[in-house]
């Protein structure tokens, strides 16, 4: 269950730089206020995609980072009574798909070049 480590401590991390970049306060309690909504979000999507069945998978990966960034912003719209601003929608999206999804797509090149070197084609 490390990919499970490897993700929530990526939502963490994208929580605690927006602390403090715009607040300061890197608390251990403002970050999870940041960062539970998109936890919530990616829960579910690992729930309704099945990422425990196949956790290295590019597509699932894909789904959980969608479900990640889109039930975080709507819990956060429910909270806050508005939409998030488009430049926080952004970044959202940038970094955390480069974290959830990016160790996937490395996971997938290292496994594809593992196999072919332990099967070298014939000449």
């Amino acid at each position: 269950m490390g990919w499970l480590l490897v993700d929530v401590v990526w939502i963490l991390v994208f929580a605690l730089l927006g602390r403090e970049s715009h607040e300061g306060d890197t608390a251990a309690l403002a970050v999870l206020g940041v960062a539970w909504p998109f936890l919530a979000g990616y829960a579910a999507a690992a729930l309704v995609v099945g990422l425990r069945r196949s956790p290295r998978s590019v597509a699932r990966g894909s789904a959980v980072w969608l479900g990640a960034v889109a039930g975080g912003m709507a819990i956060r719209t429910v909270l806050e009574g508005r939409l998030p601003e488009t430049a926080f929608i952004v970044v959202a999206l940038a970094f955390l798909g480069a974290g959830l999804v990016g160790w996937r797509v490395v996971a997938a090149l290292v496994a594809r070049r593992r196999r072919a070197v332990a099967r070298p084609d014939e000449a």
